[in-house]
């Protein structure tokens, strides 16, 4: 009698009946014991056995408990058991060489926890759960081709992404498009990374001659940051006659 596919270090209750020749349930008798054989190996151990002769006061009725955790060596994952009687009589007679019982340490089913005795959630559905924190190459790049990624919430930046998939405003609603612009339109420049420089024009930059001090001196044309004492960019003037300002160049 198969019991099942159990965990290295699970314990296994098997329970079996004696009799007579009459067929009348009998005790097992003469220091009765069960012995466990490995696989095909003619070896056998009592390690972490325990038999109950005439179990809970019912004669006839016997009950093996195996514990697998007493020998790690012996009760090894993928390998399957049996237990055999190695001693003891029926009603006069010898019945060593019965087997009474058959499990297996993960030698069947080929999914398993890592760690035994855990279970997979499972929805109602038949679907896996993911555990976001064990995902394999997480930090792989996948296309996702074929998956439409929908609501997404709680991105780091603050901003909520809409299931608006018509790619306009990028995914964002209406309100959020809204919000956005006027984030942007009345930020204030003086905050952030100033990333411009002699070689880069960036649109805080073009910005600043509009709203922050501007001077004009000997042909070169300054245009200051936020506090209005720092230079953010020059550029040269050039001037003629009837026309105080002819050009202004910001690549000098």
């Amino acid at each position: 009698m198969y019991s099942g596919d159990f965990d290295a270090s699970d314990i296994v209750d098997i329970k079996f009946t004696t009799v007579n020749t009459s067929g009348v349930p009998t005790q097992l008798a003469g220091t009765p014991v069960v012995s466990i054989y490995k696989d095909n190996s003619t070896s056998q151990s009592t390690s972490g056995v325990t038999l109950t002769v005439d179990f809970d006061s019912v004669t006839g009725l016997n009950h093996v408990r195996i514990d697998t955790s007493a020998d790690g060596t012996f009760y090894s994952s993928g390998s399957d058991f049996h237990a055999v009687v190695t001693a003891g009589t029926v009603g006069g007679n010898s019945i060593v060489g019965y087997v009474v019982g058959h499990f297996s340490l993960r030698n069947r089913a080929s999914l398993y926890p890592t760690t035994a005795g855990r279970t997979l959630d499972v929805s109602a559905g038949g679907e896996a759960g993911i555990d976001w924190s064990n995902i394999g190459s997480p930090t792989t790049a996948q296309t996702l081709s074929g998956t439409t990624v929908g609501t997404a919430t709680a991105v780091t930046n603050g901003v909520t992404v809409s299931t608006n998939n018509d790619k306009t405003g990028y995914g964002l609603s209406a309100s959020e498009r809204t919000a956005t612009a006027d984030a942007l339109l009345d930020r204030d420049m003086a905050t952030g990374t100033d990333s411009g420089s002699a070689s880069v024009r960036t649109v805080r930059q073009a910005l600043r001659s509009n709203r922050n001090r501007v001077e004009i001196s000997g042909g070169t044309m300054t245009v200051y940051k936020e506090d209005d004492s720092t230079a953010s960019w020059t550029a040269t003037v050039t001037t003629a006659a009837g026309n105080p300002i002819n050009s202004i160049d910001p690549a000098s």
